[in-house]
Order: C-alpha cells, then structure tokens, then sequence
C-alpha cells in the first residue's frame, strides 16, 4: 500500500481511507518494524518449513472435499433430471447457506 498524506483526510474528495495527515506520514517511517527474512535462532531452525508443509496439507483439503462435493451433487442432479424435479431449490439454498455461515460464526470466522 502506498500511503496518500492530505491536510484533512476525512473531508478529501477522493478515496479517504488510505490518506494520512502529513504529520501521520512524517512518523510513519519511526513506527515501521522492519523483520527478517529468516530466523537465525538454532533451536528451531526450520519450524517454518514444518509449518509451511502443514500449511500446505490443510490447503489441498478444501480442494479434495469439493472434488467429492461435486461427484454427489452431479449424481444428485442425474436423479432430480430422472424424477423430474427442479435442479435449484431456494428453500434448500438458503438453509445450507445459514447452516453454514452459523457454523463458520462459530469456529471464529467471519462472513
């Protein structure tokens, strides 16, 4: 992000929310923390390559679940196209969508 200074940022015309006060950009620089790239503590020296390969894992998970999500629901359409009964239903889209945004909510996750 690239900082935008303006005397009054909330009264500019433009986009305000990245806009600082030319005294906000001044300190700006003071208030940076500026991190390595890598750690040069031995007693975990490659703890963030274990938890990159974990990291790694967990994302191809969602991957897989919706490869088989999508094998049930194709032979669950191939059954509604054989008894005739309407691919989408709104009723049941919108329970699933509570269903799951409660459940996120609950795990910590935002909508």
């Amino acid at each position: 992000m690239i900082p935008e200074t303006h005397i009054d940022p909330d009264n500019a015309w433009s986009d305000n929310s990245p806009q600082v006060t030319p005294q906000a950009l001044d300190e700006l620089p003071g208030r940076l923390i500026l991190r390595q790239t890598v750690s040069h503590n031995s007693k975990f020296p490659d703890l963030p390559g274990e938890l990159r390969g974990q990291i790694d894992i967990f994302d191809d998970q969602p991957i897989e679940l919706m490869e088989q999500r999508m094998n049930v629901s194709e032979t669950f359409s191939s059954h509604k196209k054989v008894n005739n009964i309407t691919k989408s239903q709104n009723q049941n889209w919108e329970e699933i969508i509570s269903k799951v945004l409660l459940k996120g909510k609950s795990k910590g996750l935002n909508e």
